[in-house]
């Protein structure tokens, strides 16, 4: 029995692309939360780490790097509350901002994995790497060149700025967790798309006469309460 690869993949290309056209007004809201608690574990990290190292360490100092990771994790809790408040929905406004943060934390991580910590290995950058590009809900096509653009600037960088023994460590540590981190990110996204097309499937069940295939009793005085409540004191 042959398989029909390219087959399998428009059909996997085609649902992706209903998910993401469909599906923006859900997707948004879910990115803004994230935009929330993301914020929140980043700034909870960060003063852990503000805490650790004034504890192990005498005379530790913060550097631009830290001071830049709290400031991306304060802001993106303000402007996830606000989109929240403001009941925003447009999926390129909630996009742009989530693509802001990840971008944000990828900058001061690599930086602190390059410059500031330049003679020992990054440990953070692996943990990264891996499970910033699946927080958020972001279409393959601009994640993917992400995760690459992020491993390959800290590879680049780490030969330019590390000494010889951290060089080895952090480049197959970066490549490996780049390519962990797109097998999870393909994955990921497979089972969300098939999730949305589940939920939707069952709300067609859920609303549609199966016989007549027109709307049940219950999605038509649905639609009618929804008609009255828009229509207000308009008359007929």
């Amino acid at each position: 029995m042959k398989v029909n690869i390219i087959g399998i993949l428009k059909q996997r290309k085609a649902q992706a692309t209903e998910y993401y056209v469909k599906g923006q007004a859900d997707i948004a809201k879910t990115n803004t939360a994230t935009l929330v608690f993301s914020g929140i574990g980043l700034l909870f990290i960060t003063i852990l780490l503000y805490l650790v190292s004034f504890i192990m360490f005498s005379g530790w100092r913060p550097r631009w790097t830290h001071n830049g990771l709290l400031i991306i994790g304060l802001a993106s809790i303000f402007i996830g509350l606000l989109l929240q408040k403001k009941k925003v929905t447009s999926f390129y406004l909630v996009l742009f901002c989530s693509l802001l943060f990840q971008y944000g934390v990828m900058f001061m991580i690599i930086s602190m994995g390059t410059f500031v910590y330049w003679d020992c290995p990054s440990t953070f950058i692996t943990l990264v790497l891996i499970v910033l590009p699946v927080m958020f809900i972001i279409p393959e096509t601009i994640m993917l060149p992400s995760v690459i653009i992020w491993a390959t600037t800290f590879v680049v960088l780490t030969y330019q700025t590390k000494i010889v023994s951290a060089i080895e460590f952090d480049v197959f540590s970066s490549i490996a967790a780049a390519i962990g981190s797109i097998i999870l990110l393909v994955i990921t996204s497979q089972l969300r798309v098939k999730e949305y097309l589940s939920k939707r499937e069952y709300m067609e069940l859920s609303v549609v006469d199966v016989l007549t295939g027109v709307w049940n009793k219950a999605a038509c005085a649905q639609k009618a309460d929804e008609y009255l409540k828009n229509r207000g004191k308009e008359p007929f």
